[in-house]
């Protein structure tokens, strides 16, 4: 018997057992299929490279889909991009400002500088939405942090003026745009078999487009920023990375693989409380069914199909149901006697039994049966029995893992609970003068992260202000360190009744 449903697709059924789903593709769609197959197949990965058309791609993850992969664990987790979101928000602070280095009692400090003094400078960089680029200076910065602390890597794309070979009065670099690091892979003309070290000084090429689609044709191709030549192309591509101990080509996250099952676990609490109080937050019972029953019901079957058959050769009325089975086909022909009679009879009782349990509500009462046979002492009877649920020890359990990831997840993105506001019993005490003083190491480390985030930009700096970048100036992000209380003034502070 075959079942359509729509115009495509049905259920091919043999008897109550066998069954084949099936789907009807018309010749366009048959051949659109073989064209993706063929494509995919030209497109093939070996170990940390891959084939496409004359490029050697140098792939990114397992299969090229490392970046994806992140994308996809990472943004479904309740915690990560928040605790992303507020490193940015650190590391950004109150923006880009140009600073000189000083050193003072044995103590390196930046002299930040006022915007007004250098305005060529800061025109430039509000110039760039004017002159065509995709963000202005300030999304710029924080897309790459953003991209940064997710992947410790990212690509930036290098605009110059074409003018700037014929004395035109544009600066050198027009602008930079962020380019996502799950968009673009490195990649080379040279056909490098996999028997041969993939190197990064080989990788002269940037490819951006969707990768998590191999088949698909729309990558564009752009030359990768050579430090030793920077104006030698219109446009290029800058990969700027964090060092990972033994990865030569691209970035590996530091946090990412050793908290990767944290991160499954995490995401996948929410899931289990959910099904849980769906379809666990029930009444359960175990429902006997004596096999005298069943022995009962398959007879009283057998002489309702042997009678039907004899009514039809009498041209008498057939019994069309009993028990709520049909024994009467739709085209009015009597069935023959089958076992799964005797089955439908037992599942319409307990669908019956299981309504009764749920009342109003939904999932409120399950039902397991089982057959049982004739006891010592003659007992035949249904029994029902209650199924115990130890939903409190459940939920206790899920709570605890939940917690523990929260705590192995914070720890591994290196933020201190005092500063991400986030802990769980016993871990910190939340005292003002721990949460100010791990404030302050914590500003402290940045500047290691911003030389790769502003990488590109006083590199720019350099291109386009010579005579600034000579100075010794350089563009930093000024982050505003807050006063302790006892150093304020008394009547400035915040009032104990204040709200």
């Amino acid at each position: 018997m075959i079942t359509r449903y729509g115009n495509n697709h049905g259920i091919s059924q043999a008897g109550t057992e066998k069954m084949i789903s099936f789907e009807i593709l018309n010749r366009f769609e048959a051949l659109s299929i073989e064209e993706e197959i063929q494509t995919f197949e030209k497109s093939t990965v070996y170990g940390d490279r891959m084939r496409m058309q004359d490029y050697t791609v140098a792939t990114n993850g397992v299969r090229n889909n490392l970046p994806n992969e992140m994308k996809t664990l990472l943004s479904s987790n309740h915690l990560i991009p928040g605790l992303m979101k507020k490193q940015v928000r650190f590391m950004y602070g109150a923006g880009p400002f140009l600073y000189q280095e000083k050193m003072e009692d044995n103590h390196m400090k930046r002299i930040w500088a006022e915007r007004a003094k250098h305005p060529t400078f800061w025109k430039w960089l509000s110039s760039w939405k004017a002159n065509g680029m995709a963000d202005d200076v300030q999304t710029y910065i924080k897309k790459v942090a953003t991209n940064y602390y997710y992947t410790e890597d990212f690509f930036s794309k290098r605009l110059h003026n074409k003018s700037r070979r014929v004395g035109g009065n544009g600066f050198h670099i027009r602008g930079l745009e962020h380019v996502s690091t799950h968009r673009a892979r490195l990649m080379t003309e040279k056909i490098i078999p996999g028997s041969e070290e993939l190197r990064d000084e080989d990788l002269t090429w940037v490819g951006i487009g969707p990768w998590d689609s191999p088949w698909n044709k729309n990558i564009e191709l752009f030359s990768r920023f050579n430090e030793a030549d920077p104006l030698k192309e219109n446009v290029s591509i800058n990969y700027i990375k964090d060092i990972t101990f033994g990865d030569e080509i691209y970035s590996t996250p530091t946090y990412f693989f050793g908290l990767r099952d944290w991160i499954i676990g995490s995401n996948l609490n929410p899931k289990y409380v959910n099904s849980f109080l769906k379809h666990s937050f029930n009444a359960r019972i175990h429902c006997v069914i004596p096999s005298a029953w069943f022995a009962t019901k398959e007879k009283k079957f057998r002489e309702y199909c042997e009678e039907n058959r004899e009514r039809e050769q009498r041209g008498l009325e057939l019994i069309k149901e009993y028990e709520g089975v049909k024994l009467v086909s739709d085209t009015g022909a009597p069935f023959e006697f089958d076992t799964s009679m005797v089955q439908k009879c037992v599942d319409l009782k307990i669908e019956q039994l299981t309504t009764v349990m749920s009342g109003e509500g939904k999932n409120q009462g399950k039902i397991f049966y089982s057959r049982s046979f004739r006891t010592e002492n003659g007992i035949e009877s249904w029994e029902f029995k209650e199924i115990p649920t130890n939903y409190k020890e459940f939920m206790t359990s899920i709570n605890d893992y939940d917690k523990r990831s929260v705590r192995v997840v914070t720890e591994g993105m290196g933020l201190d609970p005092a500063l991400s506001n986030i802990g769980s019993e016993g871990i910190f005490s939340n005292s003002g003068s721990q949460v100010y003083y791990n404030y302050l190491v914590y500003l402290n480390s940045l500047q290691y992260a911003e030389e790769f985030i502003l990488a590109d930009l006083n590199s720019a700096l350099k291109i386009n202000f010579p005579r600034i970048y000579n100075e010794g100036f350089r563009l930093g992000l000024y982050r505003n360190v807050p006063q302790r209380l006892e150093e304020t003034n008394p009547t400035e502070r915040p009032s104990e009744n204040h709200q």
